[in-house]
């Protein structure tokens, strides 16, 4: 019940960061990192910094939850979605 809506959340921050990288695009290395570490850039640009830490962070809380439900031997169904939620964290990464 939880993993849609996390799903759902990562998807939204990644796009976001796309669209601020395709938007706001950077000539060099240099210029990105300056960019990066400004504080009067725009939020899309920060969220090219902040999109890998949110996703590990929520990635790694579904694997979690799945983990201890797995755990408690639930019933197959229950285990069935519990691992099918742990491969499509692995696959979406």
């Amino acid at each position: 019940m939880l993993a849609p809506p996390v799903f759902f959340t990562i998807s939204i921050i990644g796009a976001i960061a796309e669209l601020g990288d395709t938007l706001i695009a950077v000539r060099s290395l240099s210029q990105g990192v300056q960019e990066d570490l400004s504080s009067s850039t725009h939020i899309f640009v920060r969220l090219r910094v902040l999109y890998p830490v949110v996703a590990v962070l929520l990635r790694s809380f579904l694997v979690a939850v799945a983990v201890v439900v797995l755990s408690r031997g639930p019933a197959l169904f229950v285990r069935r979605l519990a691992m099918a939620v742990i491969i499509l964290t692995f696959v979406q990464a």
